[in-house]
């Protein structure tokens, strides 16, 4: 279930987040509202030096930034709609709070790469595995 914060107050807007399972097509209205989640996901170990870029064109609000070995989600931008999950081919991509253990200090990873002024990344790139 979805946690809302800047959209609480407003009912419809909250039901149709809350409503969304597979956020393709964010509202323009709702984005513009900056709705956003208090729990992000993660892109762990098994993106690094393989880089597919799917996840990222299904992203309705731009949240993921391209390093030069791997792509980061940024923590204030993922609205936790996780569309981007089923998209990565490596399954690289997990809910904040599901990381494996032995991967989990890729969410401090996303945050610190993802702050440092990536690029966002919105097109289909060639990725570095095969």
């Amino acid at each position: 279930m979805l946690n809302i914060v800047g959209v609480a107050s407003e009912p419809l807007a909250r039901e149709r987040l809350q409503g969304l399972r597979n956020c393709r097509t964010l509202p323009a209205q709702l984005r513009s509202e900056g709705a956003k989640s208090e729990m992000t996901y993660v892109v762990a170990e098994p993106c690094v030096n393989c880089r597919y870029t799917d996840c990222a064109l299904v992203c309705p609000v731009e949240a993921f930034h391209l390093d030069d070995d791997m792509l980061v989600i940024h923590p204030e931008t993922c609205i936790d709609c996780d569309a981007c999950v089923p998209e990565c081919p490596v399954e690289a991509i997990f809910a904040e709070d599901k990381v494996p253990a032995e991967w989990t200090h890729f969410t401090q990873v996303n945050a610190d790469r993802a702050l440092s002024g990536l690029p966002t990344i919105t097109a289909r790139l060639d990725p570095l595995c095969e």
